[in-house]
């Protein structure tokens, strides 16, 4: 459960609800908590999401990284930039490199 609210109030009376239901606690995540950094406490959410098993797109925080290219040097008859076959996203997709 992500309690989006400007402080942490749902947890325990939910938690009570829960417990007189005989259910199980789940995960509860506060989304924003008094005197601490909304950046540091939303990646904290995110990061328990994640541990939790909840399916996130990221690419949207992390956009894959750009094919590299080079300059090679120019020829009269090609003036166009060359991508390095070695370093293009399938290769750094198969090795496991990716931006998140």
């Amino acid at each position: 459960i992500v309690e989006l609210s400007p402080h942490i109030t749902l947890r325990s009376p939910l938690m009570e609800c829960l417990a007189a239901a005989g259910a199980a606690p789940p995960a509860y995540i506060p989304s924003l908590i008094r005197k601490e950094d909304g950046g540091r406490t939303w990646a904290a959410v995110l990061a328990k999401l994640f541990e939790e098993g909840v399916p996130l797109e990221w690419s949207a925080h992390f956009p894959r990284p750009r094919p590299l290219t080079w300059a090679w040097p120019t020829y009269p008859f090609q003036l166009t930039k060359c991508l390095d076959a070695g370093m293009d996203d399938t290769f750094l997709s198969k090795r496991g490199y990716f931006s998140a």
